[in-house]
């Protein structure tokens, strides 16, 4: 949103640079959305989610499947083509985590 004008009851908007006036008409359908990380949804459902997906080295296969699987209707996806495909190469997050942790048999740990 770009601006409220109380005194002419409008909203004026930019979507991909170009500039939206809305008058008071025109808002009577609107409604308060929310948005959420994919992780802090984990566990919840929503019927539509619309998953940004702005160019970034952070998604991987395993984010992507967490804020898709929130949906019971439609996930939407916003972004290029190329960040999803480049996210859905990357290794799984939990494979690329150092942990400083080493695993030890159980029969050396015995001894």
């Amino acid at each position: 949103m770009q601006r409220i004008d109380r005194t002419e009851r409008q909203i004026t908007a930019i979507f991909d640079g170009d500039e939206h006036v809305f008058p008071a008409e025109d808002l009577v359908d609107l409604s308060l959305g929310y948005a959420l990380t994919c992780h802090r949804a984990q566990g919840s459902e929503a019927d539509y989610v619309i998953v940004a997906l702005p160019p970034s080295r952070l998604p991987d296969p395993s984010l992507l499947y967490t804020a898709v699987t929130r949906a019971r209707q439609q996930a939407v996806i916003v972004g290029q083509p190329k960040t999803m495909q480049e996210a859905l190469q990357r290794p799984y997050a939990d494979e690329r985590r150092m942990v400083g942790y080493s695993w030890t048999s159980s029969a050396n740990s015995e001894a």
